[in-house]
């Protein structure tokens, strides 16, 4: 991901990733969390004499039901949901069965993240909040089982969303909020100082989420340096990690939206979810009210936004008058359209900089690289 050219003597640190298609990423985020739980599991309770080829054996059935199951998706969904419920334990009970076999991680992981979706697909395609939340507590006692006192967060965050946005239940959310930051705050400090600072993004959005929840008030404080390194990670290696189901394809983002692409992510029911999984086609709004209307969908309590904006301004002034290539520049494209079109992003961007301090660039160089 590149930054564009330094902004006021700096510019964020870069991670010196290749300039591969930017979306893999987010593949590999998604089941990070997961794979070290299932590594986790595979030192307990191993079974003598079992081979990958056996497991293997006992996997194809599996996938071979998997094919019928898949179809009952569109005609019948509520029986593709318990169908496929039964159908992820039986995956899962193999890659317990098979946990002394090393490949053994890669179907715990896969189960898990089956459930995932599927409690995703209960929640968007079905619009029943509630099961979504009994899926993921489902998924969240194999992750608490696994690794005590962390597995189960990603989870958490899902069912908190819910919560908020789908139920209005500020209650429930504020607590399991509260809880997630609790829980994260002994996790010691990160190896390095990027995901240090992501670290700390996530904090101030626990708090800004609770303080929204249980006070009503929204988010308007300073976005530092630091902040912007979190959410920026937070948004491009999230973008694919949530909301699988929701119509827009993060791989094929257009230059330009139709009238029928911008009417239907503006439909969209409102989440983080869907922000992070949208939010590359809400760059290509052209309008400040449209940009708007997204925003105040998807981040009730405001902190996402600020943090949006205070990236989007930056990046404005970076790029000044030249050409980028939006595609490759993700944070750039905030700002501007591939055409060189400002975005409804940077018209709220430059409105945000006049009533907020923009944060100077780089963020700190000290702690490990």
């Amino acid at each position: 991901m590149r930054w564009g050219s330094r902004c006021e003597r700096g510019a964020l640190p870069s991670r010196r990733r290749p300039a591969a298609d930017p979306m893999l990423h987010s593949r590999r985020v998604i089941g990070a969390t997961l794979f070290a739980v299932a590594v986790a599991l595979s030192s307990a309770g191993a079974q003598p004499g079992l081979t990958e080829a056996d497991m293997n054996a006992a996997i194809a059935p599996l996938d071979h039901r998997l094919a019928s199951i898949t179809q009952l998706k569109e005609p019948s969904p509520q029986q593709y949901v318990e169908a496929m419920l039964v159908w992820i334990d039986d995956l899962a009970a193999v890659g317990e069965k098979f946990e002394s076999v090393s490949q053994s991680s890669g179907v715990r992981t896969r189960a898990t993240q089956e459930m995932m979706k599927l409690a995703s697909f209960a929640r968007t395609r079905m619009r029943e909040p509630e099961r979504a939340i009994a899926i993921y507590r489902r998924a969240a006692e194999r992750g608490a089982k696994a690794r005590p006192g962390f597995g189960a967060l990603e989870m958490d965050e899902q069912i908190a969303d819910i919560d908020e946005f789908d139920l209005n239940d500020r209650v429930a959310a504020a607590a399991t909020f509260r809880h997630i930051r609790d829980t994260t705050a002994g996790a010691g400090k990160q190896s390095r100082a990027d995901y240090q600072a992501w670290a700390e993004w996530r904090r101030k959005w626990f708090d800004a989420e609770i303080a929204f929840l249980e006070n009503g008030r929204r988010f308007d404080g300073p976005i530092s340096a630091a902040d912007l390194s979190g959410f920026a990670q937070q948004i491009y290696f999230l973008v694919g990690a949530a909301e699988g189901d929701l119509p827009f394809n993060i791989y094929d983002v257009p230059d330009r939206l139709s009238a029928a692409t911008r009417d239907k992510l503006l439909q969209l029911p409102g989440s983080h979810g869907t922000f992070l999984h949208t939010w590359l086609y809400a760059a290509r709004l052209q309008s400040a009210a449209d940009a708007k209307v997204w925003l105040d969908r998807n981040d009730r309590a405001g902190f996402w936004t600020a943090s949006l904006l205070a990236l989007t301004a930056v990046a404005d002034r970076t790029i000044g008058e030249k050409r980028i290539d939006t595609k490759r520049d993700l944070v750039s494209g905030l700002a501007r359209m591939p055409s060189g079109q400002v975005t409804g992003f940077a018209i709220l961007g430059r409105a945000y900089a006049k009533n907020h301090v923009l944060p100077t660039l780089p963020i700190a160089k000290s702690g490990p690289r």
